[in-house]
C-alpha cells in the first residue's frame, strides 16, 4: 500500500512538473480548484472522513462486531473519503 502511494504521489509530481514547465498560470489555476473540489467531496458525500482519523480509530476498536456505530465507522463510504 505504502509504494502505490509512493508511485501516486510521483504520478502527481510528474504532472505538477509538466504543467509548470507548459505554463506556470495552470498551476495556479488547477491546484485551488482541485482542492476545492476535495474539500466540497468531503463535506457532502463523505462526511466523518475529516482528520487524521486516528480518534476515530481509537472509538473503533472500542466497539463490539454488530454495534450500529461499528458500520458507521468503518464503512467503505469512509475508507473511500479517507483514500481520496
Amino acid at each position: 500500500t505504502a509504494a502505490a502511494f509512493s508511485d501516486a504521489s510521483q504520478q502527481v509530481e510528474d504532472w505538477q512538473q509538466a504543467w509548470a514547465e507548459r505554463d506556470i498560470r495552470l498551476a495556479w489555476v488547477v491546484m485551488p480548484l482541485g482542492l476545492t473540489l476535495v474539500v466540497l467531496l468531503v463535506r457532502v458525500f463523505f462526511d466523518g472522513t475529516a482528520g487524521s482519523g486516528i480518534p476515530l480509530l481509537s472509538v473503533g476498536i472500542e466497539l463490539q462486531d454488530g454495534d450500529p456505530n461499528f458500520v458507521r465507522v468503518f464503512s467503505l463510504r469512509i475508507l473511500f473519503g479517507k483514500i481520496l
